[in-house]
């Protein structure tokens, strides 16, 4: 399991956990080379003056869309497809600087891999429900090994727990988290009069 960049906020699976997910994963983070064909094959067909403006794009749960400049005196795209009759673009919806169409391509796009994001997020809170449920059933150890390795109410125990022990049980748990953090490695101990170091740092 890890942590998603902060671009997504929430909370992934990493590679190697599920080959079910993986493989959706491998499709989705295709989709940018999709789009720029997809992207290529639409501006073959628009008038050359507007073919460099033309893009396609994918949001999550809205879609593939085609993106066009729009005009700000009229409030519509500058071109906005063909007729209806050659299969058309219908607007979604527009911002400040752009229009955003769906066209039967956009729709057969939509119909196989439209509901691919949302897939992907529903199979990783899955994957992480049954991690929890399956931490739980540790949960009486796990929580035994908390109290022993955190700040521990003495008043818990049935014996006495010197401070000392706390400290140094302390001590040993940062250096290990530091030595997985940085990578860190033990050093071998030797009688002879040398020091050799590699890869240090």
């Amino acid at each position: 399991m890890g942590i998603a960049d902060g671009l997504q906020h929430r909370t992934v699976v990493k590679p190697g956990v599920d080959e079910e997910l993986d493989a959706m994963k491998q499709t989705y983070d295709g989709i940018e080379d999709l789009l720029n064909k997809t992207s290529q094959s639409i501006a073959e067909t628009v008038p050359a003056q507007y073919s460099l403006d033309l893009n396609v794009i994918f949001f999550p749960q809205i879609g593939f869309l085609i993106s066009m400049p729009i005009d700000p005196e009229t409030g519509r795209g500058n071109y906005e497809g063909p007729t209806l009759d050659d299969g058309g673009w219908d607007r979604i919806f527009s911002t400040r600087t752009r229009v955003y169409y769906k066209d039967f391509r956009m729709r057969e796009l939509d119909e196989t891999l439209g509901d691919m994001y949302a897939v992907i997020c529903d199979k990783e809170i899955e994957i992480i429900y049954r991690l929890g449920q399956q931490v739980l059933e540790f949960e009486e150890v796990l929580t035994q090994g908390s109290d022993l390795c955190g700040e521990l109410d003495r008043s818990r125990f049935d014996y006495p727990l010197p401070v000392g022990t706390l400290m140094v049980t302390n001590s040993f748990l940062a250096l290990a988290q530091g030595a997985g953090m940085y990578k860190l490695s033990r050093p071998f101990v030797t009688e002879d009069n040398v020091i050799r170091v590699k890869g240090g740092r």
